[in-house]
């Protein structure tokens, strides 16, 4: 599980892939652990939310052990939190438990070109999403009752997870990063390894003696991933010639973000990937 937790996107975390992933390997009786790798800086609430609930389902069924990468942060963390076994590499950054809400607004911008706009729609809030129009203090008191709902919630699922209490988990929050020698201090993990480490703790969780291993997602074909890296390869030559290098290179993230962020305002992501 690599990249940002949203909807959709080429580098994304979604949902709708993992849920069906997780489904296929709970019915598969030949599986008897699952490792997960996750090297994430976090994203979207809701998606974390949903992806959270089914590696729980799948818990339930078989031992989860997570592999943390180079960051599982906020979202990242989020979707790890309540593995059977967490293990965090040595240069893991992880924690940043904390929620952020954003709203795009246009209306300055709009003023400054010329651009009128009128909408028309019943009670209060049917104006809310409307990019052009002025933010309503009644609607943002409201989305910063849901951002506090949310990093409330975020703060119990850690404390259930790692069997902190709610204090504890306050006490290392608030957006704050750890490493992952302060995460294992903090009980956030469960020892500091690598992914063979992980690998052999599976085993163990699960007693099984001569096993093997089954990989997911299964790669794409040959021509699959020539065709999805020569897309790639002609897109990134198309913007190289207009735009350049250094805002690039990091095009497709902003996009994706942005994207991410008009679709689910309410937001679990560290800020020290985008530095």
């Amino acid at each position: 599980m690599n990249g940002n937790i949203a909807t959709s996107g080429s580098n994304s975390i979604s949902s709708r892939e993992y849920v069906k992933l997780f489904d296929d390997i709970m019915k598969n009786d030949r599986i008897k652990a699952v490792v997960l790798r996750i090297n994430s800086g976090g994203g979207s609430a809701l998606e974390s939310e949903i992806i959270y609930a089914k590696i729980n389902q799948l818990k339930e069924k078989k031992p989860v052990i997570v592999s943390l990468g180079g960051t599982a942060a906020s979202g990242g963390y989020y979707i790890a939190s309540n593995a059977s076994y967490i293990y965090a590499n040595p240069y893991t950054i992880t924690g940043s438990i904390g929620v952020f809400g954003m709203l795009m607004n246009l209306k300055g911008t709009a003023d400054k070109v010329g651009v009128s706009f009128e909408q028309y729609g019943l009670g209060k809030f049917s104006n809310a999403g409307n990019f052009f129009m002025p933010l309503d203090e009644d609607f943002t008191n409201s989305m910063q009752l849901s951002v506090n709902d949310v990093y409330n919630e975020f703060k119990t699922r850690v404390s259930e997870g790692r069997n902190m209490s709610f204090d504890e988990v306050e006490a290392i929050a608030k957006g704050q990063v750890w490493s992952a020698k302060k995460a294992l201090e903090y009980n956030l993990v469960d020892e500091i390894g690598l992914l063979t480490d992980a690998i052999n703790k599976a085993v163990e969780l699960s007693s099984v003696g001569e096993h093997s291993m089954l990989y997911y997602p299964k790669k794409k074909s040959f021509m699959s991933s020539f065709m999805s890296d020569f897309n790639v390869s002609m897109g990134h030559m198309v913007r190289a010639s207009v735009i350049p290098n250094t805002i690039n290179d990091h095009l497709d993230n902003y996009i994706e973000i942005v994207n991410d962020v008009v679709q689910n305002p309410i937001q679990m992501r560290s800020e020290i990937i985008w530095d």
